[in-house]
């Protein structure tokens, strides 16, 4: 849950930034973010889900794998969580209705949106490193097991 607030207000305080600004061919950007996303998501989720602790003979390491690996798909499914709502708001939404103005600052949530997907594709290309690393360490701790 910290995670997602920190996104949050990295989000908002991106909004902010980049108020002045329009990202050019918006939808269809969001179009491409949202498939690699999907992409990353299924390749992620799949990978993690594939991870296998059963020939782990020390208790206390498997619990700690299987704790890691519950950790990681709630925060997958999360995240593609918050990018598909991120995706149909930005889609279906009027850009009308995704514009507040306040005294003299303007926020446009197309923005917030944007960003929330591009934040998206940075979590998931980022963590598949950590993937790959623990399946690793599972090969390792079974070697070792094995080798004793």
């Amino acid at each position: 849950m910290k995670k997602v607030l920190i996104e949050f207000f990295i989000a908002l305080i991106g909004t902010f930034i980049l108020r002045d600004i329009q990202i050019p061919e918006y939808l269809s950007t969001a179009d491409v973010l949202f498939t690699v996303c999907g992409v990353l998501f299924s390749v992620g989720i799949s990978l993690i889900l594939s991870l296998d602790f059963s020939k782990i003979l020390d208790n206390q390491e498997y619990k700690q794998m299987i704790n890691g690996k519950n950790k990681m798909q709630i925060d997958f499914f999360l995240q593609f969580g918050i990018s598909t709502v991120s995706y149909f708001l930005l889609k279906f939404l009027d850009s009308k209705t995704l514009c507040l103005h306040i005294k003299k600052i303007s926020f446009d949530f197309h923005n917030l949106f944007f960003i929330f997907l591009l934040l998206s594709f940075i979590f998931f290309s980022v963590n598949y490193f950590p993937i790959a690393k623990r399946k690793a360490k599972i090969e390792k701790i079974i070697h070792d097991e094995q080798s004793e």
